[in-house]
Order: structure tokens, then C-alpha cells, then sequence
């Protein structure tokens, strides 16, 4: 009986072992360096993997894709495919500029095992955390215990908010600003989605460095813009010539806080001026300059006729260029000019003194 019976169990079990032999492999992701698998632009992430197996195949290590070999994009590295036999171990270096090219964000990684007609695949998620660009064209004004800030908008889609850092000393790096005196609170500031702030109850006669970094939504910090400085200055001097939180010191001295010319100028200034870098510069250095010749002025009727009389063209030539952009944009820049030169001439020979 037993006879009978032996060449059938002889049969069944090279069956079983062959279907042991010819099991499907299984992988596993044993972990990532770094453990979190975040990284920055320029950086590697390692993705450790295992493949148990009792016989041999090809792996590939793929971004995206849906966990079969050819349907994502192979790791550029040399050991993101290869062979394996049996039981093995490896280690697959994923890059942030090679391999996640789509920006920031999360990316699927597979482990892809192939065994004659079997496959078997692992994933994990790599974090890309690209922080956004520097913050460019940070402009200040300087009002009473005030200054205004101002910048150019970042362009990225996952932008969440800006931080404005201060201090009463320049800077390099954001822990070097540590100003604590300003209402709004402590530096950093974080002001929301905009691009104009006030830093206010500051100190008078006072001199404070700013710079502003952007925010993405995952919270990674961009570069610190240039820095920038400004000096808040009492309304003593040239009282009534703050306006409208950013000042035209020289017009209001000569016709008045709300003359028609004194709004063409500002139009000039918020609409055309503060959109280009050239602008922006102009603006900086008539803030830095302005405000004493305009104190001085202001109590002066000969000087405020003389500069009456020369800034009219000019601001009527500044009203056409915000209705008009590119109209007589020369014209503005010389008639701005030749009103600087009257003023100072004037000054220089003793009117009003």
C-alpha cells in the first residue's frame, strides 16, 4: 500500500517546492536618511529597501508611476535599478535636483521587484521643501514714531505670509534682529499675505534696520531680503507736510497738504514710481534728502512761490503720466530736476533768511 502511494507524494511535494521556489518576491522600505525623508533644494534623500526572495530578478527604483517598472521615472543614480538574488539589501539616493523636478512638494518613491512574470513593489513619500525667493524691492518711508514699509509680491503659488525683522542695529542673519519696541509686536512680525506694513510706535530720531522674508504654506522661511533703513522724524520741524502715509515733502510744503498738484505727485509716486526699480530708488533718496529743504521751505513764502512755480509743469506732467504711462515720462524727470535746482539755488543765495 504504502508503494502505491509513494510516487504520488514524491509528485506533490516537488509541487510544493517548486511553488516555494517560484514564490513572488516581497519588498520592504526599511527607512529613509533622513528619518523624516524631508529635504531642501540640492539635497539627497537615501530610501533603504529590502527584497526577500528565494530566487533572482531586476529592481527598479522609480519616482511616481503606479508600482510597476516603466510606469514612473527611474532614479537617475547608478543604484536606482539592478539585480538581485535572494535575500537583499540596498540603499537608493534619490536628489532634489536630478529626480523631483516638479517643485515643492510630496513625492512617491517605489521599490519595484521583478521576477520572471511576478512583480512586487514598496513606496514611500519623499517631502521637497523649497523655500521661497528673497523678497526684492523693500522700500521705506518715514512718518512720526512710523516707518512704511513696502516690497515687491513673490510669485509663488504656496505663498502663506511674510515676516518683517527689525532692529536698532544692522544685521546678517534673522536672529541678529531682535527690535522689541515697535506696537505691532516683538521681530519677526508676521503680517499676512501684503505687500505694505507700518512698524509703528517707534522711536523718533532713532535709526532702524528692517528686512522681510516670505513664508510658504509648509512654513519654510526665503532668503532675508536687502536691508533697508529709516529714521521715524516728529512733525515738528515741517508740521502738516505727513501725509497720506508716505510723504511729498517739497509739494506739500509749497501748495498745501491737498492741492490738486500735491495729488498728481502722489499718483505719480503710488501708481508709476513704485513699480520699477529705477522708482523706487528715486523714491528712496528724494525721502532721505526732502524732508529738511522742506521744513526750511515751508516757512519761507519766496522759496514756496519759487518752488510753486517750478513744480507746477512737473506735476501737471505727472498727472499725464499716470493717465497716459509712457507719455512725457522725460519731461517729469526734468522738470523735477530743474525744481531741486531753483530750490537750492534759492536757498544758496540767503532768500528768506
Amino acid at each position: 500500500m504504502a508503494r502505491r502511494f509513494a510516487p504520488l507524494v514524491i509528485a506533490l511535494l516537488v509541487v510544493l517546492y517548486a511553488a516555494v521556489a517560484q514564490a513572488a518576491p516581497t519588498v520592504t522600505i526599511i527607512g529613509t536618511v533622513p528619518v523624516d525623508a524631508t529635504i531642501g533644494a540640492g539635497e539627497k534623500c537615501s530610501v533603504i529597501w529590502k527584497i526577500d526572495s528565494t530566487g533572482s530578478g531586476t529592481y527598479q527604483v522609480e519616482v511616481g508611476g503606479a508600482g510597476t517598472a516603466g510606469s514612473g521615472t527611474e532614479v537617475v543614480a547608478s543604484n536606482g535599478s539592478g539585480d538581485y538574488s535572494g535575500t537583499t539589501t540596498g540603499t537608493t539616493t534619490v536628489s532634489a535636483d536630478d529626480d523631483l523636478k516638479n517643485g515643492a512638494g510630496d513625492y512617491q518613491i517605489y521599490v519595484i521587484a521583478t521576477e520572471g512574470s511576478d512583480t512586487a513593489f514598496a513606496t514611500t513619500t519623499i517631502h521637497l521643501n523649497v523655500p521661497p525667493a528673497a523678497v526684492t524691492g523693500l522700500l521705506l518711508l518715514r512718518g512720526d514714531s512710523e516707518l512704511f514699509l513696502s516690497w515687491d509680491p513673490n510669485t509663488e503659488d504656496t505663498l502663506d505670509h511674510y515676516l518683517v525683522y527689525y532692529a536698532t542695529h544692522s544685521g546678517a542673519k534673522a536672529s541678529d534682529y531682535d527690535g522689541a519696541d515697535a506696537t505691532e509686536g516683538r521681530s519677526p512680525i508676521k503680517v499676512g499675505n501684503t505687500t505694505q506694513f507700518t512698524l509703528s510706535g517707534l522711536t523718533n530720531e532713532v535709526k532702524y534696520y528692517v528686512r522681510v522674508a516670505a513664508v510658504d504654506t509648509s512654513d519654510a522661511i526665503g532668503p532675508l531680503s536687502e536691508e533697508r533703513s529709516g529714521i521715524p522724524t516728529a512733525t515738528v520741524a515741517f508740521a502738516q507736510l505727513q501725509d497720506d502715509k508716505g510723504e511729498c515733502f517739497i509739494a506739500t510744503a509749497a501748495y498745501g497738504s491737498d492741492h490738486p498738484m500735491v495729488r498728481n505727485l502722489r499718483a505719480l509716486r503710488d501708481h508709476v514710481l513704485r513699480h520699477s526699480a529705477v522708482g523706487r530708488w528715486f523714491i528712496r533718496a528724494y525721502y532721505h534728502l526732502s524732508p529738511p529743504l522742506a521744513g526750511w521751505i515751508a516757512h519761507r513764502p519766496a522759496a514756496r512761490a519759487v518752488v510753486r512755480t517750478a513744480l507746477t509743469p512737473a506735476a501737471w506732467a505727472a498727472g499725464c503720466e499716470v493717465r497716459h504711462p509712457g507719455s512725457i515720462s522725460l519731461t517729469l524727470v526734468l522738470m523735477l530736476g530743474l525744481a531741486w535746482l531753483a530750490v537750492r539755488q534759492r536757498r544758496g543765495n540767503g532768500e528768506g533768511a
